[in-house]
């Protein structure tokens, strides 16, 4: 009989080892799924706080677009106004706004002057469109 105390013994143990691996595996897997928790709650705030940076940024795009509008409307209402007379800054020759030649110089290269003096002050010829 003693073999079979011994086989017994053996599986007893057995199974204390298996339910002491269970029991560790458990606790694991306990630590984990509170990691992953405290992850995916980190990822939502992280996630809420990017939603709200995109809500301004968006916001300051359209702000700053209407500023720009605001700013054309303005230049172009003193364009109307006190930009009678255009040149190159890489001319010397002075036109009318309205002159065929003066709309061939690109937006950033011209210079405009509220008269005519002013433009000749500067050094500028006149153009034919000035002078007929």
């Amino acid at each position: 009989m003693k073999p079979i105390k011994v086989l017994e013994y053996n599986i007893i143990k057995s199974f204390q080892m298996v339910k002491s691996d269970i029991a560790k595996l458990q606790a694991e897997i306990s630590s984990l799924s509170s990691t992953l928790s405290s992850w995916s709650d980190t990822i939502n705030s992280v996630l809420e706080q990017q939603k709200e940076f995109i809500d301004e940024i968006d916001e300051l795009k359209r702000q700053i677009s209407k500023l720009k509008a605001q700013q054309r409307s303005t230049i172009n209402g003193l364009a109307a106004r006190e930009k009678k007379y255009v040149s190159s800054v890489n001319s010397k020759k002075l036109h009318r706004a309205d002159c065929v030649f003066a709309k061939n110089i690109k937006e950033d290269k011209k210079l405009f002057f509220s008269s005519r003096t002013q433009g000749l002050r500067k050094g500028l010829e006149p153009c034919k469109c000035i002078i007929t």
